[in-house]
């Protein structure tokens, strides 16, 4: 959970403070080639585009390096729209600024769930900045440098903290364990008896977590090496449930009794045979179909055992939850 608030901090910080800067060195620029009677910057596509790499290229730096680049061209692709549709209509502009941002990073992402998670995140972010600025902006004075320098500066920290946060909710989107993702794939695909035995070890391994809660502070090592084995015990029992399932559906074609009556029809042909080659063919295929039921009756006796397995392991789950319990 620290982690977690650690990166969130970051984002804040980072992104605030960079489009804060760039927010305010802008204002001081212009000011100054228009000092001058230079040509200044103040075409809205380039400020925006500016503003946008500021808040893309940060924000998806600091998520992940991967996803730097992404977010820089998200904000080029951002700032561009927003400049172009500002005059049109400014919310639809600011949705777009944020959209191609959030799209920017999402990019990156794998998982569909932050995906959507990185989009709706970066563009609520930056319409909650944009109303909360539309707000302060009626009651802040603007009437010198200072003080516009101060409120382009205040604009840009807004904006930056509100898509950071915005930004922020892919950190709540879950990422499956390898357990869960296991078990859905595998839910898929089995039968009874195993899907039983699958959903009953997953549904005592989570009670087994909830419980956990109330183990003490001072208890926490124990309790990670406890996961660790509960984890290991339950992929155990999917393995198995798997492994059992497959060598049922391999071996569903034999029949014992068909291979019985060809082994009594080549038995006898054999005995009847005068052709000695013949009948050592024919007690050669005798002797292959024995084996094939002495192999049938190990793979029916492994059935039992790891049926019997898997029981045992259920219930040694069901007496780790009522030692916690206890």
């Amino acid at each position: 959970m620290m982690n977690k608030e650690k990166q969130l901090k970051k984002m804040v910080g980072s992104v605030a403070g960079a489009s804060a800067l760039v927010s305010g060195l802008l204002l001081l620029i212009n000011t100054w080639l228009l000092n001058n009677g230079y040509p200044t910057i103040s075409n809205g596509i380039i400020i925006h585009i500016l503003f946008g790499i500021t808040i893309g290229g940060t924000l998806g730096l600091v998520q992940s390096k991967k996803k730097g680049l992404r977010g820089f061209l998200g904000g080029i692709l951002g700032g561009l729209s927003f400049g172009l549709l500002e005059s049109i209509s400014v919310p639809l502009g600011i949705l777009a600024f944020g959209g191609f941002i959030g799209l920017g990073l999402a990019s990156a992402e794998e998982k569909i769930n932050k995906k959507i998670a990185q989009v709706l995140g970066v563009t609520s972010g930056t319409l909650l900045a944009a109303i909360i600025f539309g707000t302060l902006r009626n009651i802040l004075p603007g009437e010198t440098l200072f003080q516009q320098t101060m409120i382009h500066t205040l604009w840009g920290s807004i904006y930056g903290a509100s898509t950071a946060l915005g930004g922020s909710l892919i950190l709540l989107a879950k990422d499956k364990s390898l357990l869960e993702e296991y078990y859905e794939d595998l839910h898929k695909k089995l039968d009874i008896p195993y899907i039983e035995y699958l959903e009953n070890s997953y549904n005592e391994y989570n009670k087994i977590i909830h419980a956990m809660v109330s183990i003490p502070i001072n208890l926490q090592p124990d309790k990670e090496t406890l996961i660790n084995g509960l984890e290991k015990l339950v992929l155990k029992i999917f393995k198995l449930c798997e492994h059992s399932q497959n060598v049922d559906k391999d071996s569903e074609d034999f029949n014992i009794s068909i291979m019985q009556n060809r082994i009594q029809e080549l038995t006898s042909k054999a005995d009847t045979s005068e052709d000695e080659i013949s009948k050592k063919q024919y007690l050669k295929a005798c002797k292959s179909l024995t084996q094939q039921l002495k192999r049938f009756d190990n793979i029916k006796l492994n059935h039992k055992r790891i049926v019997s397995r898997l029981t045992n392991y259920l219930i040694s789950l069901e007496n780790i939850r009522l030692s916690i319990i206890e």
